[in-house]
Formats: structure tokens, C-alpha cells, sequence
């Protein structure tokens, strides 16, 4: 994918800067969540934050448009649900959050944020953390939404969030079609192993400011074109999915 930079945000700092301070997060009022707390399967808890319905303006559908025939349905308990999980140390808090919840509710859809072990503000009970690759969370969290959910469920994960997303679709291949209508991945890391970390970290040390021709590591790491699934066997490249087939693979 080749990207150019715009002339006012040249760098790799001066775009993380902006879109962390000044970048717009909502059209209107911001969003409003409520939260509901689950039960996990190992006896702990996580905290998931529901958007609240901001009147019936939010529930006027915008003109979007999906591939699924099943989008289609606009009643309140049929239309579709977003489930958005965050990055690292994220929150319904972070600014993309804020951003995806604003969009879902102008177009008359559900959103979720689940907050990972931690993350919710409140310490969790059981001696256990997450992890870019921990797919079997994101599996009991998405089947949980899709049997509770009277509509099509899709979900999107922003940086670690997107990692370990991607890795519930490529460990559940075209079963992941039974669970939800389709997956998205933001800017997540596609090598975060110590191999990967060292040759992008050993290129940036001798470079004080990023540029817009990022080093061939970091470039792997930060693919925008492909979304990489690092599921059993050989690895498969994910666009965004519509999960209502089978994985596409390519060579």
C-alpha cells in the first residue's frame, strides 16, 4: 500500500500527536455508554460498555451501506451490533472508541466496547492478564454477544485488539461465519514477536524523528493492506471479512 504523507503531518509522532489531541471524536454530543459486567469462564469478571441510545436522531439510519444481505434489518432488536475491542491499556474512553460508538449510533446501530482483564478501571480477581494473541477471550466475549444479540454481530479491534481479533478468525476459520457477520482490523501489529521488535527497534534508535518512508520492519509490522491471521497452519491475508463464506486465502 503506498501511503503519502500530507504535508502538515510528516512524521509518524506529529500524526499520533494530532489524532491523539485534536482529531474530532464525535459529530455531535459524545456518546454515552452504560456498563454491564460478565462473568468470565474462569471465575473473574470484565466490564462491557454498552452505547446508550442518544434519542431517536441517533437512530435514523445514515445511508450506510453493508455487503450482508442481513444489515438490511433496522428494528431495534435486529439491527446490527459493533463490538469494538480496544488496544493496549485501551478503554470506551479512547478516542477511537468514542469515534466508532458515534458513527454506529448515527446509523442506528447497537455498540459494545468489552474491556480487556484490567482495562475497565477496577483490578480483576483471577491472576490472569491479556495478550495481542488471546483469541480464546475474544471467542467466549463474540459468542456471547451473538447469542444474547437478535441481529447480525460485527466486530473490529483496534492494534492489539485487531492482533488478537485477527487471530480468533485465522484459529476459527470459516466457523467464524457462525459467530459473527464480519471482522475489521485498525492498525494492528502483524509481527510483535522479539525478533520483529529488535530490527524496527534498531532501525528507530538511529532515527530521532519517524518519516513518511517507515523502515521495511515497521512497514511489516503496521501493514495497512493486509491483515494478517496467525492461525493454525499457514497463515492466511484478511481484508475486512464478510464471514459469510470462507476464508480468503492468498499466496
Amino acid at each position: 500500500m503506498n501511503y503519502g504523507a500530507p504535508w502538515w503531518l510528516p512524521d509518524g509522532n506529529t500524526q499520533t500527536i494530532w489524532a491523539a489531541l485534536r482529531a474530532r471524536r464525535f459529530m455531535g454530543l459524545p456518546p454515552v455508554f452504560r456498563r454491564e459486567r460478565w462473568a468470565t469462564p474462569d471465575g473473574d469478571f470484565v466490564d462491557v460498555d454498552w452505547l446508550a441510545d442518544a434519542g431517536p436522531q441517533r437512530l435514523q439510519p445514515s445511508g450506510a451501506s453493508f455487503p450482508a444481505s442481513a444489515m438490511r434489518a433496522t428494528p431495534a432488536l435486529a439491527r446490527p451490533l459493533l463490538v469494538m475491542f480496544h488496544g493496549l491499556e485501551g478503554s470506551s474512553a479512547s478516542h477511537y472508541a468514542q469515534a466508532f460508538a458515534d458513527v454506529a449510533g448515527s446509523r442506528g446501530w447497537a455498540c459494545a466496547v468489552p474491556h480487556f482483564r484490567g482495562c475497565s478501571g477496577e483490578i480483576n480477581l483471577a491472576p490472569r492478564a491479556y495478550h495481542s494473541g488471546d483469541f480464546a477471550e475474544i471467542d467466549w466475549m463474540l459468542r456471547r454477544f451473538a447469542g444474547q444479540h437478535n441481529g447480525p454481530v460485527v466486530a473490529v479491534g483496534i492494534s492489539l485488539g485487531g492482533n488478537a481479533l485477527m487471530r480468533w478468525a485465522g484459529e476459527m476459520g470459516a466457523q467464524a461465519g457462525q459467530v459473527v457477520a464480519a471482522v475489521a482490523s485498525v492498525c494492528a501489529p502483524l509481527e510483535s514477536g522479539p525478533d520483529c521488535r529488535a530490527r524496527a527497534g534498531a532501525e528507530c534508535i538511529e532515527r530521532p524523528v519517524h518519516s513518511a518512508r517507515q523502515p521495511a520492519a515497521t512497514r511489516r509490522c503496521k501493514s495497512a493492506s493486509h491483515l494478517v491471521a496467525a492461525g493454525a497452519g499457514r497463515p492466511c491475508r484478511l481484508s475486512v471479512l464478510g464471514l459469510s463464506g470462507a476464508c480468503a486465502r492468498h499466496a
